[in-house]
């Protein structure tokens, strides 16, 4: 069961000064609107993005904006989320899975929060508690940055996580996340 929440929107243009959680993933958001003023998934160079690869996640916009279908999952996002939800031998977080089937969110609630970033656009800021099957408690943060749509090709929209913890994540598989967890009590 998750506790997570939209704690904001932010426009594209908005300098975003209260946020000091991921300074690297603004002053590369920053970076790449500067070069580019409407930055599409082409647009994105991966290099750039070292240190991130297995915290961020990219995926694309169905076309009727209800829902994102990921593109590509890096390893900490997919061993926390995997954690999280039911084990299911149908249920994969892997390239293709659409997001309303693994996070606890209505409908609804999913196709708003998709629209507000891609149609507004604007940069959505998550933060809340993830507990996972295992009864260990995370702290989520998480910065949605939407991509405009190439030609021929759907939106996209790019996250970054940083994940705490109250205690260690030793159930966890992936190192990184354990590395990531420090004592925030």
């Amino acid at each position: 069961m998750s506790r997570t929440l939209i704690k904001a929107y932010y426009a594209l243009d908005d300098p975003m000064a209260d946020l000091e959680v991921q300074p690297a993933s603004l002053a590369w958001w920053r970076g790449l609107c500067r070069r580019c003023d409407r930055p599409t998934r082409r647009d994105l160079d991966f290099a750039e993005l070292r240190g991130w690869h297995s915290r961020l996640m990219l995926c694309e916009v169905l076309a009727d904006a209800s829902d994102m279908v990921t593109r590509i999952v890096g390893e900490e996002v997919k061993d926390l989320f995997t954690g999280q939800v039911e084990p299911k031998p149908h249920l994969r977080f892997d390239r293709g899975t659409r997001l309303g089937t693994i996070i606890d969110v209505s409908p609804e609630r999913q196709r708003a929060h998709v629209r507000r970033i891609v149609d507004t656009p604007a940069i959505a800021v998550t933060q809340g508690w993830l507990e996972l099957l295992n009864g260990r408690q995370v702290e989520l943060f998480a910065l949605d940055y939407p991509l405009f749509a190439a030609a021929g090709e759907n939106r996209y929209v790019i996250t970054f996580f940083e994940v705490q913890a109250g205690d260690a994540l030793d159930a966890m598989p992936h190192k990184g996340l354990r590395d990531m967890a420090c004592d925030n009590r």
